[in-house]
């Protein structure tokens, strides 16, 4: 019976998994065109939680969304430039947890204030 229970867990543990990912990397978080000036603000780095029942997505919101709401709060930003994003999911067969993190560089965007 103790054997069985062991090599059962073992199989569970084997089976398990992580998984770490690039979710991308952006010029920008909001449309800056030529006639745009922005100021840089500084460095701003979040992270967001999420989670998977079975495959199915049981947080509130996108952990992607949420990363980039909390950057621009933190910053007090208009806009972020440079963002890279990673995604790591761990799997452990009926629940998965998902943790996005994200590194930008926060500005402030003046519309149609750019010199000629």
């Amino acid at each position: 019976m103790v054997g069985k229970s062991i090599l059962g867990l073992t199989c569970l543990f084997l089976l398990s998994g992580c998984m770490q990912s690039m979710s991308g990397v952006y010029p920008s978080s909001t449309p800056i065109t030529a006639d745009d000036a922005y100021t840089i603000v500084g460095p701003v780095v979040s992270k967001a939680y999420g989670c998977t029942i079975l495959g199915v997505p049981v947080s509130e919101k996108n952990p992607s969304e949420k990363c980039l709401e909390r950057a621009l709060a933190k910053a007090n930003a208009d806009g972020l430039i440079e963002v890279t994003m990673d995604t790591t999911m761990i799997f452990l067969y009926v629940i998965n947890p998902v943790i996005t993190r994200m590194k930008a560089t926060a500005v402030k965007i003046e519309r149609g204030g750019a010199t000629r």
